[in-house]
């Protein structure tokens, strides 16, 4: 079965079947913003008995649609924060069978996140590094060739729900 969230700009994003997924953009603790020109789409960790039309939610996946998913990677602010109320994207992510989840726990500047992004998805995919390996070296190199030179811009706050050993290579679902 596969479940798709369906985003304003008609776009979708389908995660049961997929073996990973990356999400970078607008978010805080407790939700990720999908906006195009016209449009907002919402994706929330949970509800807890206030269920919002028009709003996805990853505590509802409840069959263990996500049991294949290797690894999600949430590149937006607070990501990786515990929020009192709803709880964690990467505890979350886990419980509903996700292998590795990772995050962020402070704010992250857009420029430094993007440039983060990229490096980390070149060494898991070039260089076959654990993708601890590849988000320290993506943070060293944030900090060292992207500007401002000198500051992380909050990307040397990630954190890792999962195996710090896990590669991304070979191509390969989740356990």
């Amino acid at each position: 079965m596969q479940i798709l969230i369906i985003l304003p700009d008609k776009h979708s994003i389908a995660l049961p079947d997929d073996a990973m997924f990356s999400f970078h953009g607008h978010g805080d603790n407790y939700r990720l913003l999908f906006v195009n020109q016209t449009a907002q789409s919402e994706f929330h960790i949970s509800d807890y008995g206030y269920r919002v039309p028009g709003r996805y939610y990853l505590s509802d996946f409840n069959n263990g649609e996500l049991n294949d998913v290797l690894f999600m990677l949430f590149d937006s602010c607070h990501s990786a924060e515990i929020n009192n109320t709803y709880g964690n994207w990467l505890t979350m992510s886990r419980s509903k069978g996700v292998d590795n989840a990772m995050g962020f726990q402070e704010d992250i500047s857009n420029n430094k996140s993007i440039y983060w992004n990229n490096k980390f998805w070149y060494y898991c995919n070039q260089y076959n590094v654990y993708i601890s390996g590849a988000a320290t070296l993506a943070t060293r190199e944030s900090l060292l060739y992207c500007p401002p030179i000198g500051q992380y811009g909050g990307v040397d706050s990630w954190a890792l729900n999962g195996s710090w050993l896990t590669e991304l290579k070979p191509a390969r679902y989740g356990t």
